[in-house]
């Protein structure tokens, strides 16, 4: 258990513990009922600590009175160990915990407690843990995935076993609340959790592997070393990201082990050890801002891998080269079902490893990968040499599970002109630009931050353009412009006609339309008088760096 200062608690007298309760509850209790009488003693059973007076009520609320006999019960007859000056507020805490819906809920809340005190957790990578972990298997894709563990988040803060936080798509746990959780971990068989995130450790902890933890969180510490002696082999969850860690020993992983999720995010970790392959388990891995990795084919041996994340990734040779070849070896990952390369270093991705992915749901490519189909080149100082093709984007449009996309393309040439069946692409960010004008493209990352707070982040249908929807196929139309709610012309100066875009776009979903860095002339003219509504969707209107716009009155 996690060790740490007490934090003193506020009473509250009996009158305003039970005028709390009875508000929180949102029930009317008449006095003189027998409802009146058991919730008097639920409540002071909760001994004036506001905290532990809100779960009980908000978990009780809508019950009725058989179960609020029950919870009266419990909490008197409860003797929970002696938590360091919190025993009235575990039971209380526990109470809450135990009326949670399912034991999916129940696991979802106690992954909480594996972040740093204080902490901002976001949902989506609670969710993401909770993938790997094996939650929501039910869930027919990772979208009905994701949307069931925003419910349950939801769920449990109406419970007030979370808090609100002040940025989007995060949540809060009371510092008490995060305590009892790790508390409870240890009185569950299966969910045994060693936590000391955020504490500024420097070495690495006293932890027997005959303890049976099932998840280490050591996250956000100064750690610089491993342990020669393996980990826990009951351990199904590891946190190690944002650590001064440089090396894994071959004997961290033993064998067999449990292992599914692996967070090695922001650590300086150069290469990853043989044992690697010892993981048949692994679900999901982390790699994010890995700065200093030599190799990663060794990935290619994780056969039940669905999640891989390696976001700002850098490869480096051994002579200090950085690489900008996807390995090969990715395209083994035959169960894979998201792909986050987001600012990798990847500028060539070799044909047929990309379409190796059937069971690929996500993938999240916007890196400095755009040339699709063209030559992959191999650079020796000043001299380069064709030595094969770059993935094709037919093998995107081959990928029957694909739902969710963001990749960049560097010419609309790049896209075939038909395709066997169109993809069905629920969520999309694509970019058909040149990489000169996306990368000074100031403005659209402005953009993106003002829209944040406006778009759901789960669902996402953008599109930035270099060019005119008239160069575009028939089929990305169908599958990808209608469906646009965001479109941004950028550096685009042959521009003429926005109403000619729109016909041909069909860009009838359209919420928010930016035009930047684009010398358009008579962008807003027009050749007849419309009587039907035109941008009907539109919300917004953008522009920046428009010159010579000429104008006329339309009629909507």
């Amino acid at each position: 258990m996690e060790s740490q200062e007490s934090i003193p608690l506020q009473y509250l007298s009996e009158e305003d513990a039970w005028n709390l309760f009875a508000k929180k509850a949102r029930k009317s209790f008449e006095e003189g009922t027998e409802f009146y009488d058991v919730a008097r003693m639920v409540a002071r059973e909760c001994a004036g600590l506001p905290i532990a007076l809100i779960a009980v009520a908000r978990v009780l609320g809508d019950k009725g009175l058989e179960d609020w006999k029950a919870a009266a019960v419990r909490l008197k007859a409860a003797q929970p160990a002696n938590y360091e000056d919190k025993g009235d507020v575990l039971k209380c805490i526990k109470l809450s915990y135990d009326y949670l819906r399912s034991d999916e809920e129940r696991s979802f809340f106690l992954l909480c407690c594996l972040f740093p005190e204080d902490y901002d957790i976001p949902v989506e990578g609670l969710f993401m843990y909770a993938i790997g972990k094996g939650l929501f298997q039910d869930a027919c894709t990772i979208i009905e995935a994701r949307d069931r563990a925003h419910s349950v988040a939801n769920y449990i803060k109406a419970s007030s076993l979370l808090m609100d936080s002040e940025y989007k798509g995060c949540v809060r746990m009371h510092d008490v609340i995060r305590d009892v959780a790790i508390s409870i971990s240890l009185l569950e068989d299966d969910s045994r959790f060693f936590v000391k995130a955020g504490r500024g450790l420097r070495h690495w902890p006293r932890i027997k592997a005959h303890e049976g933890y099932s998840a280490i969180s050591l996250m956000r510490n100064e750690i610089y070393k491993l342990p020669k002696e393996p980990v826990c082999p009951e351990l199904r969850i590891l946190l190690l990201q944002c650590n001064l860690i440089d090396e894994i020993p071959k004997t961290f992983f033993p064998s067999p082990n449990k292992l599914r999720v692996l967070d090695l995010s922001g650590t300086s970790v150069s290469s990853l050890p043989s044992s690697v392959s010892l993981l048949t388990n692994l679900q999901a891995l982390y790699l994010d801002d890995c700065k200093r990795i030599v190799d990663i084919s060794i990935l290619g041996n994780l056969k039940n891998l669905q999640i891989l994340s390696m976001k700002n990734l850098q490869i480096i040779n051994k002579r200090g080269v950085r690489c900008k070849e996807m390995p090969k070896e990715i395209g083994r990952l035959a169960s894979l079902k998201m792909l986050d390369v987001t600012d990798a270093c990847f500028q060539t991705v070799p044909s047929n490893v990309i379409s190796n992915l059937d069971e690929l749901e996500e993938l999240y490519m916007t890196c400095d990968f755009c040339d699709w189909g063209g030559s992959n080149r191999l650079e020796l100082g000043p001299i380069f040499f064709a030595v094969g093709k770059n993935a094709s984007f037919d093998e995107l449009t081959g990928l029957s599970r694909l739902n969710s996309l963001k990749v960049h393309i560097g010419d609309a040439k790049c896209l075939p002109q038909s395709v066997r069946n169109n993809p069905n692409w629920v969520n999309f960010n694509i970019c058909i630009s040149n990489k000169d004008f996306l990368s000074r493209s100031y403005y659209r990352r402005f953009l993106e931050r003002k829209l944040t707070d406006k778009l759901d982040p789960r669902c996402f249908r953008y599109v930035t353009l270099n060019t005119s929807i008239k160069f575009i196929p028939h089929w990305f139309i169908n599958v990808v412009m209608e469906k646009a709610e965001m479109l941004e012309y950028i550096g685009y100066n042959s521009l003429s006609n926005i109403l000619e875009e729109y016909d041909r776009g069909r860009l009838y979903s359209l919420k928010y339309l930016a035009i930047s860095d684009c010398g358009v002339q008579g962008m807003l003219m027009y050749s007849r008088i419309r009587n039907e509504a035109v941008f009907e969707s539109l919300e917004e209107l953008y522009l920046e760096e428009v010159y010579q716009l000429v104008g006329g009155i339309m009629r909507w």
